[in-house]
């Protein structure tokens, strides 16, 4: 729960409004932090550029987002 948490505090720049991610195994976990499912069509393409989304994870991988703020 830590790692997250610090991810989001340190995004908390008034320019980022939303937090995305990929798991291969943690979808519910990261649910249960407020994160939900989204299609990979969905995100932007600077983050679809990454080389997380690129290289790193798995085609499988489920990506996930989480709203910042209100």
């Amino acid at each position: 729960v830590r790692l997250p948490a610090e991810c989001e505090a340190r995004a908390g720049e008034p320019s980022i409004d939303k937090l995305y991610l990929l798991t291969d195994t943690a979808e519910e976990w990261f649910a249960s932090l407020g994160y939900e499912r989204t299609e990979r069509e969905h995100v932007p393409a600077r983050v679809r550029s990454s080389i997380e989304f690129t290289t790193a994870c798995s085609d499988t991988a489920v990506a996930m987002k989480r709203r910042l703020g209100s």
